[in-house]
C-alpha cells in the first residue's frame, strides 16, 4: 500500500499517474516561467493604467466561487501531503524528511506536488481581481506571485526531498487563505483576529521555510550528511524565504500594529 493512501484512500488516476514525463519536460521548459512572469507584470500594469478612469468591476459573485474552488483545490492537497509527510517524519525522522524521502514519493503525492506547481499559473489571476476592483495592490502580493511560480516550476525539473515541505505548507496556508476569501466574498462577518490568524500563518510559512533551509545547509555542509539538493536549490530556496520573510513580516506589522492614519471629522 502506498504510504500516501494508509488513511486517505486513493482513486485510480492518482495511483496511475507517472511523473517522470513531466519532470523531463519541465527541465526543458521551467526557464518559461521567466518570461511568462514579465508578461504577467506587463499586464498588470496595462490593467491598472486601463482601470484608473474607470468604475470597480463588482465581482463578487465570480470572486466567491474563484477563492472557493481554490480553497477546495488547496484543502485536498493539503490532506495527501500532510499525511504522506507526517507518516513519512514519524517512520524516518525529521532531518531524512529535508534530504532523502524523495525515493519514498508514490504516485498520488507526486501527482498532488505537480498539480501544486501548475497551479501558480492560474493563481496568477488573483491579481485580476484586485485590479479590476480597484482594490490597493501591494508590492509583496505580485512579488510573492512571481517568485513562487518561478520557484516551483524550478522544483519540478529539479525536485528534492524538501519540496514536500514547501508544497505541503502553501497547500495548508492557500486552504486557510482562500477559505478567508470565499467567506469575504460571500460578505459573511470576519473578526479582525481572524485576519491576522491568516496573515500569521502566512509569516510562519516563511520562518519555517527559512529554518528548512538553514537545516539542509547545516547537514550538508557542517554535518557532511548526504541531501538530494543541490548549492544552487539551497541558495535559490534561501533567498526566497528570506525575501518572504522580510515582507511578510512588515506587512503584519504595518497591517496590525503600525500608526493608522486619523481620520478628521468634518
Amino acid at each position: 500500500m502506498n504510504i500516501s493512501s494508509a488513511i486517505i484512500p486513493t482513486i485510480e488516476f492518482e495511483e496511475t499517474f507517472n511523473v517522470d514525463p513531466h519532470i523531463d519536460q519541465m527541465k526543458e521548459a521551467w526557464v518559461y516561467s521567466v518570461p511568462v512572469s514579465f508578461l504577467y507584470f506587463a499586464a498588470v500594469q496595462v490593467g491598472q493604467k486601463y482601470m484608473e478612469d474607470k468604475d470597480p468591476w463588482n465581482l463578487r459573485v465570480p470572486l466567491f466561487f474563484w477563492s472557493a474552488l481554490l480553497a477546495v483545490f488547496s484543502w485536498l492537497g493539503t490532506a495527501r501531503l500532510t499525511v504522506f509527510l507526517a507518516i513519512t517524519i514519524q517512520e524516518e525522522g525529521f532531518f531524512p524528511s529535508l534530504c532523502s524521502i524523495k525515493h519514498k514519493i508514490d504516485n498520488p503525492v507526486w501527482l498532488w506536488l505537480y498539480l501544486f506547481i501548475i497551479s501558480k499559473l492560474p493563481e496568477l489571476g488573483d491579481t485580476f481581481f484586485i485590479v479590476a476592483r480597484k482594490s490597493k495592490l501591494h508590492f509583496l502580493h505580485w512579488y510573492h506571485h512571481i517568485t513562487v511560480f518561478i520557484y516551483s516550476f524550478y522544483l519540478c525539473a529539479h525536485p528534492h526531498s524538501s519540496m514536500i515541505w514547501y508544497a505541503g505548507m502553501n497547500f495548508a496556508v492557500h486552504a486557510i487563505m482562500y477559505t478567508y476569501y470565499t467567506l469575504r466574498a460571500a460578505r459573511v462577518p470576519i473578526p479582525r483576529c481572524l485576519a491576522m490568524f491568516v496573515t500569521t500563518c502566512q509569516l510562519s510559512q516563511m520562518v519555517v521555510g527559512v529554518v528548512i533551509q538553514v537545516t539542509a545547509a547545516y547537514l550538508v555542509y557542517v554535518e557532511d550528511k548526504s541531501c538530494d539538493c543541490t548549492t544552487r536549490d539551497i541558495l535559490f530556496g534561501m533567498t526566497i524565504y528570506l525575501s518572504y520573510m522580510v515582507l511578510f513580516a512588515d506587512f503584519f506589522y504595518r497591517s496590525y500594529f503600525g500608526k493608522r492614519d486619523k481620520v478628521k471629522k468634518s
